[in-house]
């Protein structure tokens, strides 16, 4: 077989996925310029474009790269006689130099990640309201305890990466599924000590690896979607439910114009009551004497993609900052740490503004 032929034929697949991968970048981008408001293209939109073509060529050098491992993988194991050799060290520097590179490129993505999340706006709407007479009876407990509850779903994963680094090593090392990487035709696991044991070839170590790693993720995500997620625990619809218990909204904006809403506003009403109250509004709910957890009526949908107006932002901006302004202020003046009536209001106008939208 004449390996500079599938070495061509590998760069074609490169150049056929990293033009698509240029178009879906470029719409890519396009998206994000109208979710972020902008009305010129600048050096801000040249920097997104580039790492949205970060993302996606990382992509296709990992799907190029796996899907040329496990050909080898598959047809050069299961030859009975020689017609498909491997190719040499010299040949495989192209093959090393593209993984590295989707490497770099992936480790780009994810600073971009990184960085576009630590930038993201969470306001958590309280719609309790004082009891009659009393200004200050809202608790901020409930708020509090959503947030923590919010922090920790954020390493929230279907997939474990603890469970799925363990199982690949111990497939790959225990079972000794790593000798079917070895430089020869057919597949012996568990050489002794008198066979013949030759190098192990790194395009095929890639192709196993790759192919292990995919069928325990896989596993993991069915496992996960059809049994823990149906009779056990979905962590995602806990967090809602809890949402609606403690009367809490959370309002997060990853863009300027663009983000989500989980609407947890009670059908009851109040949540900040005791045990007893607690207990007869759940049964009230569960014998649907009570309307809708739902942002509609008779509807239990509670999350939604929000698409904000400039003039919405805008006045978000403005109560904001103004929370900002007194939150720096009262960390740095004593007086205002004695009496933070003026944060206090910030906070509020804040929230009823959110309330209102």
């Amino acid at each position: 077989m004449d390996l500079n032929k599938q070495i061509n034929d590998i760069w074609i697949a490169f150049g056929v996925l990293a033009g698509l991968g240029m178009i879906l970048g470029f719409f890519r981008t396009i998206i994000w310029y109208s979710r972020a408001g902008l009305e010129t293209i600048d050096l801000l939109t040249i920097w997104k474009f580039f790492l949205y073509i970060c993302n996606i060529l990382g992509t296709v050098f990992f799907i190029v790269m796996a899907g040329v491992s496990l050909w080898w993988l598959i047809f050069f194991k299961r030859q009975d006689a020689i017609s498909l050799v491997m190719p040499t060290n010299a040949q495989q520097v192209s093959f090393t130099v593209l993984v590295i590179i989707g490497f770099i490129f992936k480790t780009i993505d994810i600073l971009h990640l990184i960085i576009r999340q630590s930038n993201a706006d969470i306001f958590f709407i309280d719609w309790e309201k004082p009891k009659a007479g009393y200004k200050s009876t809202v608790s901020i407990w409930r708020t509090y305890f959503v947030a923590n509850e919010f922090q920790e779903i954020q390493t929230f994963r279907r997939v474990s990466v603890i469970f799925q680094l363990f199982f690949v090593l111990f497939l790959l090392k225990v079972i000794n599924l790593e000798n079917v990487a070895t430089m020869e035709p057919g597949v012996n696991i568990f050489p002794t000590t008198s066979d013949y044991k030759p190098e192990y070839n790194g395009i095929l170590r890639v192709g196993i690896a790759f192919s292990m790693w995919l069928v325990t993720a896989l596993i993991q995500y069915l496992v996960y979607v059809i049994f823990y997620q149906r009779f056990i625990e979905d962590s995602i619809l806990n967090f809602i439910d809890l949402c609606s218990v403690s009367n809490i909204s959370v309002f997060i904006l990853t863009d300027y114009l663009y983000g989500y809403y989980i609407h947890g506003l009670s059908p009851h009403g109040t949540t900040d009551v005791n045990m007893k109250e607690m207990i007869m509004n759940l049964e009230r709910e569960s014998n649907q004497m009570s309307g809708g957890r739902g942002l509609q009526v008779k509807s239990d949908e509670q999350t939604f993609i929000v698409q904000l107006t400039k003039r919405f932002r805008s006045q978000y901006n403005s109560l904001i900052s103004s929370y900002q302004t007194q939150n720096r202020t009262s960390a740095t003046n004593q007086s205002d740490k004695n009496n933070p009536e003026h944060l206090l209001r910030s906070y509020q106008n804040l929230n009823e503004f959110l309330c209102a939208f």
